[in-house]
C-alpha cells in the first residue's frame, strides 16, 4: 500500500498521486476561503474627541486646584482659562438657522439689554445683523423655545460635530428669532458692527444699548453711524441711526473708546482717528495695504 501524502490522494488504476481539491488539512486557507469566511466588518467608530477634551478639561481643573490659575502646560507655564478656551475651540460645536440668509453675512454681534416687561427691567440677549445689502437687522437670542405675535422662528439644524448614523436629537443651546419687520437699509454694505460702552466684549455686568456701525460706501465713500437700540428692541427705524460721519475711503473695521467720542477706522489708506461728535478725523498711520483689523487702547484719554 502507497505512503499517505498530505494534500493528495493514490489512484490504484492509474498508479499515481492526484490532488485533492479543497482546503488541505493542516494547511492555511486560500484568499479566497478567507475573503468568504471574513465576518461583516462592524461600522468604524468615530473618534470621541469629546470624551478627550473633557477629560483634559477635568486634568486642568484638578492642575488649577494645585497651582492656582497659573499651570503647568508642555513644561511651560499658562493661564487656565486660555487653556480651557482652546479646549473648547478643539471640539466646536456650530448650528446653522433657517430663515437667516443673507441676515448677516458679512457683520454679526451679540448685545445685552435691558427690556421693559409686565415685570420690570429684565436683560435680553439680541444679535445685531448687517449684510453686504446695506440690511441691518435685530435677531432675538432665547434659552427656551418661545412664541411671539410679529416674529419667525429660525429653525435650528446641527452642523458640527457631524456624526454617521447618529439618531441622537440634539437641543440647540439657544433659540433664535427674527421679527418680520422689515430690516433698516443703510447707505453700502456693513463692514463692521462694534459694542460702545464695554471694554471687555466678555463683560456681562453692563448692558449695553450702542453700537458703532461701519459701512464700505459704493464709490469709496465709507460711513460711520451709531446704532441705538434702547428705545425699540426688536425694531429698527432710521431714528435708531443717528450721526453719519462720511469719509473718503473705504472703511474696513473700527473701533472705539468706552464713552463712544472717538472711533479709530481701519480704510484701504490706512489708519485714522475719528471724532464722533464732530465728524473730524486725521490719519495716524498712512498704509499702501488695506487695514483689515485694530483696536482701540482704552487707556488713551482725551481732553
Amino acid at each position: 500500500m502507497k505512503p499517505e501524502l498530505p494534500g493528495f490522494y493514490y489512484d490504484e488504476e492509474k498508479n499515481r498521486y492526484f490532488p485533492i481539491k479543497g482546503p488541505i488539512p493542516g494547511a492555511k486557507s486560500s484568499s479566497s476561503s478567507r475573503t468568504k469566511q471574513k465576518p461583516e466588518p462592524k461600522p468604524e467608530q468615530e473618534t470621541n474627541y469629546q470624551k478627550r477634551t473633557k477629560l483634559k478639561a477635568l486634568k486642568l481643573v484638578y492642575s488649577r486646584e494645585l497651582n492656582g490659575n497659573v499651570i503647568p502646560v508642555n513644561k511651560k507655564m499658562s493661564n487656565f482659562r486660555d487653556e480651557i478656551q482652546k479646549t473648547q475651540a478643539s471640539y466646536p460645536v456650530v448650528w446653522r438657522y433657517g430663515s437667516t440668509e443673507d441676515i448677516g453675512d458679512t457683520a454679526l454681534k451679540q448685545f445685552q439689554v435691558d427690556v421693559q416687561t409686565p415685570v420690570g427691567l429684565t436683560r435680553k440677549n439680541i444679535l445685531v445683523a448687517g449684510s453686504a445689502g446695506g440690511c441691518l437687522s435685530i435677531l432675538r437670542v432665547s434659552k427656551d423655545r418661545q412664541v411671539y405675535d410679529g416674529v419667525i422662528e429660525c429653525d435650528p439644524v446641527s452642523v458640527l460635530p457631524c456624526k454617521e448614523n447618529d439618531t441622537e436629537e440634539r437641543e440647540a443651546p439657544e433659540h433664535i428669532l427674527r421679527p418680520t419687520q422689515p430690516c433698516l437699509v443703510a447707505l453700502s454694505s456693513i463692514s463692521s458692527i462694534e459694542l460702545i460702552g464695554r471694554s471687555d466684549a466678555s463683560e456681562n455686568s453692563h448692558p449695553v444699548n450702542r453700537a458703532l456701525i461701519t459701512t464700505l460706501g459704493s464709490t469709496g465713500r465709507g460711513s460711520i453711524f451709531i446704532l441705538n437700540v434702547a428705545e425699540e428692541v426688536n425694531i429698527l427705524t432710521p431714528r435708531s441711526l443717528q450721526g453719519n460721519v462720511s469719509s473718503e475711503c473705504t472703511i474696513w473695521t473700527a473701533d472705539c473708546n468706552i464713552s463712544g467720542s472717538h472711533a479709530a477706522i481701519g480704510t484701504d489708506l490706512g489708519a485714522g482717528l475719528v471724532d464722533l461728535e464732530t465728524g473730524v478725523g486725521s490719519y495716524f498711520l498712512r498704509s499702501k495695504s488695506d487695514v483689515f483689523a485694530l483696536q482701540f487702547h482704552q487707556s488713551v484719554k482725551f481732553s
